[in-house]
Order: structure tokens, then sequence, then C-alpha cells
């Protein structure tokens, strides 16, 4: 494929932008615009003769191919005043192309570790959007592909004192991050990506599994599905489906709830999957059902109880309760159990 065409670079970044503001405004998706595939495809091998930056396929005698090692992964490395030129150009492209819309967030290169380029690229969004009428959420993936093409993890605490106003946990971080993840400090939004965390064919236990989203709102995470049953379709539906629907169903408890002052609180409940405003909001996650012990101490008055399925997908009041002290609930269906409780 190398040298059966020839591109002009500066052409090929508006002409990538012809299209970004039609699927931008489709409904209620959001969408994440990312650097990596947006000018660059970097991995694997087979891919690099055809990519633009490989020299026989631009005009612009440009070759970011510099080690010759068949990655060019040299183009988040590079100082070469015209690349980053373009680079740039493409950036504001974009971001002109859809400031106007509310369901968008940037991502600055997907499963790399190239953190000074990403940050420098963050900085430079942040500024620019700054004259914009809209500000959007700029996203950084946790590690990925190093400059010599191997697998390396940004740690932890680059991604919190970093430009990025949302980042992704990494498997590699902490291994209960699968199955029982520890409480996000709530320093920054943070997804719970499961390409990152769960990956392969994502039909496993933890990605594909209706528990999941209860577990990582109640602990703080957002959830990123790797819903693997759109590439085989008809590969285990049912439970897809199921996964699919109670993500929907913690969206709805999100938005019935005062989101912004509620915070993962194991303490408060003997299941240790509890997300309050003490005093006024408790969403606890019953892992095996039965009874849940809620401390109460913080509320006073009464208290609505509410209990959610998530098998049947039905909801049921619970008889009533005060506030003052622990008090304990008894979930009225089989299986696990999701409760609200709200202060009235």
């Amino acid at each position: 494929m190398a040298g059966s065409f020839r591109t002009a670079l500066v052409a090929l970044v508006a002409s990538l932008l012809l299209r970004v503001p039609a699927l931008a405004g489709t409904g209620d998706t959001s969408w994440m615009l990312k650097a990596k595939h947006g000018i660059f495809l970097h991995y694997p091998k087979r891919f690099w003769g055809g990519n633009v930056w490989h020299g026989p396929n631009n005009v612009n005698g440009i070759d970011l191919d510099e080690n010759h090692d068949g990655h060019g992964l040299e183009f988040f490395f590079t100082s070469h005043p015209e690349v980053v030129q373009i680079q740039r150009a493409y950036v504001r492209r974009v971001i002109d192309a859809v400031n106007e819309f509310d369901n968008v967030f940037y991502e600055i290169a997907n499963e790399l570790e190239v953190g000074p380029w990403q940050h420098e690229m963050i900085r430079f969004v942040k500024d620019y959007e700054a004259a914009k009428p809209k500000q959007h959420l700029v996203y950084m993936s946790p590690g990925g592909r190093d400059r010599a093409g191997k697998w390396s993890l940004l740690p932890k605490k680059e991604l919190l004192g970093g430009p990025a106003d949302v980042y992704s946990v990494a498997g590699g971080w902490d291994r209960s991050y699968r199955g029982n993840p520890p409480v996000e400090e709530g320093l920054k939004p943070v997804f719970m990506d499961m390409d990152h965390v769960a990956a392969g064919d994502g039909d496993n236990e933890w990605n594909n599994n209706p528990a999941t989203p209860w577990k990582l709102l109640t602990r703080g995470y957002h959830q990123c599905l790797y819903d693997f049953d759109y590439w085989k379709p008809g590969a285990n539906r049912a439970k897809w489906d199921a996964t699919r629907y109670n993500i929907g169903a913690t969206v709805t408890y999100a938005n019935r709830m005062n989101l912004v002052r509620m915070h993962p609180r194991n303490d408060l409940s003997s299941t240790t999957y509890c997300l309050a405003d003490p005093g006024k909001e408790y969403l606890v996650y019953l892992p095996e059902g039965g009874k849940a012990s809620v401390d109460l101490s913080a509320a006073s008055g009464s208290i609505s109880v509410e209990w959610f399925n998530p098998r049947s997908r039905e909801t049921a009041r619970g008889e009533g309760a005060s506030g003052g002290a622990e008090r304990t609930f008894q979930a009225p269906f089989g299986g696990d159990a999701v409760l609200y409780l709200k202060a009235k």
C-alpha cells in the first residue's frame, strides 16, 4: 500500500473534520474524540505502510519512523515544527467543529504512555477552549505503548496531579479493581474502563455482570463497558442485556440523587457498598441480598425506603424507618438488591 497514494497532510486535517459536527449532534450519546485515532493510528506494525505519516504516503516530505522500527511512534515525541503545527491545527479544527455540543469530551492518546506530550496537548485544548462558549472535559488513559512499542503504565499520581480532568484506572495498579474495587478518593472523576481492567473478549465475570455497575457506583466510579457483544452479535445475549440495563439503572438513580454531595462510605453499611450524603441520602448495594445494616445516626426524622431488584428490574416500597441510629433492612426478594434511603 505504501506509495500508492500521496496525501497533503494539511488538507487531510480539513477533510477529517467534515463529518464530526454531524456525529456529535446525534442524540444523547457522548462522543469521545481521540487524538490517537484522529490523525494517527500507531499499532500494530502492519498499519504503518498505509499511515499518512509514512514518508512515501505524503507530499510534505515527513517520515516519522525515525528509528525505522515500523511503528512511527515518534509522532508523539517529535519536535519537528511542521508536525507540531499540523497536530495543533487538527485539534483547533476539532474544537471549532464540536464546541457547540454538550455531549463531547476529548481523549488525548488512548492507551499510550506519552505523558509529556499528552500533558502539553491537554493544556493546549484547555487554553484554546477557554475563549470558546463551552468548555469540555479532557480525559487521559493510564498508559499503554511507550516509545519502544512496549506496554507501560503511568503512575496514578501522575494522572491525579496532571492537567486532565478525567482519568481511568489500570488493572496493574491494584488487582482488586476487578471484583472488589477500592474506594476512589473523589479527587477527579474516574472511569473503570473495562478494556484496561477486564479485557480479552469482554464476556467475563467482571465486565459482563449486572452486579458490576452497582459496585462501581457505590465505590465512586463511572463505568465504561467493554461491550464485545456488538462484535459478535448473539453471544450470551441475555446477560449482556442485563448488564446494559443495570448500567442504565445506575444512571437513573444517579439522576434522582443529589450526586454532587454523595461520596462512597463503606463504613456506613454492613455490605461496604454505600454511596451517601449522610443524613440525607444513602444508596446501598447488597451483593448477596438478605439483610443490611445502615448507620443513620446523622439523619433525623423519618426515612423513605425503596428497594430495586437488578434482575426483575422492579422497585418496591419498604417500610419507613427513622434516623438517629443504625437500622437493619431486609430485602423483600431473593438475590442481590439495591436499597435507596432518603430523609423526608
